[in-house]
Protein backbone atom coordinates (compact mmCIF):
# COMPACT_ATOMS: atom_id res chain seq x y z
CA UNK A 1 0.00 0.00 0.00
CA UNK A 2 1.44 3.38 -0.89
CA UNK A 3 0.08 6.61 1.50
CA UNK A 4 -0.21 9.03 -1.71
CA UNK A 5 0.88 12.70 -1.04
CA UNK A 6 -1.63 15.83 -1.80
CA UNK A 7 0.64 18.42 -3.46
CA UNK A 8 -0.25 22.03 -1.42
CA UNK A 9 2.16 24.88 -1.07
CA UNK A 10 1.97 24.94 2.36
CA UNK A 11 0.94 22.01 4.10
CA UNK A 12 3.93 19.07 2.61
CA UNK A 13 3.06 16.47 5.14
CA UNK A 14 -0.24 16.38 3.75
CA UNK A 15 -1.71 12.38 2.51
CA UNK A 16 -4.32 10.12 1.39
CA UNK A 17 -4.40 7.53 3.57
CA UNK A 18 -6.92 5.76 1.50
CA UNK A 19 -5.70 2.12 1.10
CA UNK A 20 -4.78 1.17 4.31
CA UNK A 21 -6.12 -0.99 6.63
CA UNK A 22 -8.55 -0.11 8.92
CA UNK A 23 -9.88 -2.09 12.36
CA UNK A 24 -12.63 -4.65 10.54
CA UNK A 25 -9.14 -5.15 8.07
CA UNK A 26 -11.02 -3.50 4.88
CA UNK A 27 -8.86 -0.84 3.02
CA UNK A 28 -10.20 2.86 3.96
CA UNK A 29 -11.33 4.74 0.78
CA UNK A 30 -9.57 6.44 -0.86
CA UNK A 31 -10.46 10.29 -0.42
CA UNK A 32 -11.98 9.27 2.52
CA UNK A 33 -9.28 10.12 5.45
CA UNK A 34 -6.41 12.59 5.05
CA UNK A 35 -3.43 13.14 7.39
CA UNK A 36 -1.91 16.81 7.52
CA UNK A 37 -0.02 18.93 9.80
CA UNK A 38 -1.25 21.94 11.41
CA UNK A 39 -3.46 23.94 8.82
CA UNK A 40 -2.54 27.16 10.38
CA UNK A 41 0.68 26.94 7.38
CA UNK A 42 -1.84 26.49 4.62
CA UNK A 43 -2.80 28.70 1.94
CA UNK A 44 -5.62 29.36 1.27
CA UNK A 45 -5.31 27.49 -2.14
CA UNK A 46 -4.60 24.71 0.16
CA UNK A 47 -7.73 24.71 1.68
CA UNK A 48 -10.15 25.07 -1.32
CA UNK A 49 -8.13 21.91 -2.39
CA UNK A 50 -8.72 19.97 0.62
CA UNK A 51 -12.39 21.27 0.52
CA UNK A 52 -13.29 21.01 -3.23
CA UNK A 53 -11.48 18.04 -4.28
CA UNK A 54 -11.34 16.03 -0.99
CA UNK A 55 -14.43 16.86 0.12
CA UNK A 56 -12.73 17.78 3.55
CA UNK A 57 -15.42 19.23 5.71
CA UNK A 58 -14.51 17.40 9.34
CA UNK A 59 -10.82 18.57 10.78
CA UNK A 60 -10.10 16.31 13.60
CA UNK A 61 -7.18 18.27 15.52
CA UNK A 62 -5.31 16.54 17.47
CA UNK A 63 -2.71 18.50 18.89
CA UNK A 64 -2.20 20.25 22.65
CA UNK A 65 -4.09 23.18 24.07
CA UNK A 66 -0.86 25.02 23.77
CA UNK A 67 -0.06 24.30 19.87
CA UNK A 68 -3.49 25.06 18.81
CA UNK A 69 -3.29 28.25 20.37
CA UNK A 70 0.12 29.30 19.33
CA UNK A 71 -1.16 27.92 15.72
CA UNK A 72 -4.63 27.95 15.51
CA UNK A 73 -6.68 26.04 12.67
CA UNK A 74 -7.88 28.65 10.26
CA UNK A 75 -11.84 29.52 9.92
CA UNK A 76 -12.74 27.69 6.40
CA UNK A 77 -16.18 27.59 5.39
CA UNK A 78 -18.04 24.59 5.26
CA UNK A 79 -15.80 22.87 7.92
CA UNK A 80 -16.09 21.66 11.42
CA UNK A 81 -13.15 21.61 13.78
CA UNK A 82 -13.37 19.33 16.44
CA UNK A 83 -10.32 19.40 19.04
CA UNK A 84 -9.35 15.97 20.41
CA UNK A 85 -5.90 16.43 21.82
CA UNK A 86 -4.02 12.86 22.34
CA UNK A 87 -1.79 14.32 24.98
CA UNK A 88 -2.16 17.03 27.76
CA UNK A 89 0.40 20.28 27.88
CA UNK A 90 1.60 18.65 30.83
CA UNK A 91 2.24 14.97 29.72
CA UNK A 92 6.18 15.25 29.78
CA UNK A 93 6.36 17.79 32.34
CA UNK A 94 6.71 20.47 29.47
CA UNK A 95 4.92 21.29 26.68
CA UNK A 96 4.85 18.27 24.23
CA UNK A 97 6.21 20.47 21.36
CA UNK A 98 9.12 21.25 22.89
CA UNK A 99 9.45 17.84 24.42
CA UNK A 100 9.70 16.36 20.85
CA UNK A 101 12.60 19.28 19.74
CA UNK A 102 14.19 18.32 23.21
CA UNK A 103 14.54 14.60 21.78
CA UNK A 104 15.28 15.27 17.81
CA UNK A 105 16.28 19.03 16.72
CA UNK A 106 18.01 20.19 19.71
CA UNK A 107 20.57 17.42 19.90
CA UNK A 108 21.10 17.37 15.96
CA UNK A 109 21.76 20.61 16.25
CA UNK A 110 24.32 20.61 19.24
CA UNK A 111 26.41 17.47 17.53
CA UNK A 112 26.45 19.51 14.21
CA UNK A 113 23.91 17.35 11.96
CA UNK A 114 20.38 19.52 11.95
CA UNK A 115 21.51 19.70 7.99
CA UNK A 116 20.73 15.76 7.78
CA UNK A 117 19.00 14.87 11.43
CA UNK A 118 16.40 15.90 13.79
CA UNK A 119 13.66 16.72 12.16
CA UNK A 120 11.72 14.81 8.80
CA UNK A 121 12.08 17.17 5.47
CA UNK A 122 12.99 16.24 1.91
CA UNK A 123 16.72 15.25 1.67
CA UNK A 124 16.99 14.46 5.64
CA UNK A 125 17.94 11.03 6.90
CA UNK A 126 14.83 9.16 7.65
CA UNK A 127 15.24 7.82 11.09
CA UNK A 128 12.03 7.95 13.03
CA UNK A 129 10.17 6.09 15.69
CA UNK A 130 6.19 5.84 15.58
CA UNK A 131 4.39 5.57 18.57
CA UNK A 132 0.81 5.20 20.06
CA UNK A 133 -0.89 7.60 22.39
CA UNK A 134 0.46 5.95 25.49
CA UNK A 135 4.17 6.13 23.75
CA UNK A 136 4.36 1.93 22.62
CA UNK A 137 6.48 1.32 19.81
CA UNK A 138 4.76 0.80 16.20
CA UNK A 139 7.06 1.22 13.91
CA UNK A 140 10.79 2.12 13.61
CA UNK A 141 12.14 3.65 10.12
CA UNK A 142 16.41 3.79 9.99
CA UNK A 143 17.54 5.48 6.70
CA UNK A 144 14.37 5.17 4.95
CA UNK A 145 14.01 1.78 5.65
CA UNK A 146 10.88 0.19 7.81
CA UNK A 147 13.07 -1.91 10.60
CA UNK A 148 9.73 -2.53 12.50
Amino acid sequence: MEVKRIALQGLSNTRDLGGISGESGAPVKERRLIRSGALFHGAGADLSVLREAYGVHTVIDLRTAVEAENEPDPAFPGWEIRRLPLLDDSFFGIARDEAIRSATIHPARQLGCADRAGSIAVGKQADFVICDADLNRKAVWLRGERLF
